[in-house]
């Protein structure tokens, strides 16, 4: 890769990141969903309003669907239960994990999309 197809993979790449930690803290503003500054995933408590998600016909629906429980080595499995009927449904999923934009307290965020028959994704 040439130096100049590396700096721009870089610039993108920052920009992503940038771009997605303000649509979370946007989300997280409008919800009142403050999560605490714990010293280590053992501690970390979630709220009750941060496990919930208001959807634009004003269901909610539980988010946090998976925690290993208080512990340092602790996995958290966020999603939508109308979701999960998507991927069971779908014959292609495509998965990435990623380091750089996993939380503080955390090792990495590992994301699962399928397509549906129309061609979309979630």
């Amino acid at each position: 890769m040439d130096a100049l197809k590396m700096v721009l993979k870089l610039h993108k790449d920052h920009f992503l990141t940038n771009m997605l930690q303000k649509i979370v803290r946007r989300k997280r503003n409008l919800t009142k969903c403050v999560l605490p500054n714990p010293a280590n995933s053992k501690e970390l408590a979630i709220p009750n309003n941060c496990k919930c998600y208001v959807t634009i016909t004003g269901q909610i629906e539980i988010v946090l669907i998976g925690d290993s429980g208080q512990q340092v080595e602790r996995i958290l499995i966020f999603g939508r239960q109308s979701w999960l009927v998507f991927l069971r449904e779908s014959e292609v999923w495509y998965a990435d994990g990623t380091f750089k934009m996993s939380p503080q307290l955390f090792y990495q965020v590992y994301v699962i999309f399928a397509k549906s028959v129309e061609g979309f994704s979630l």
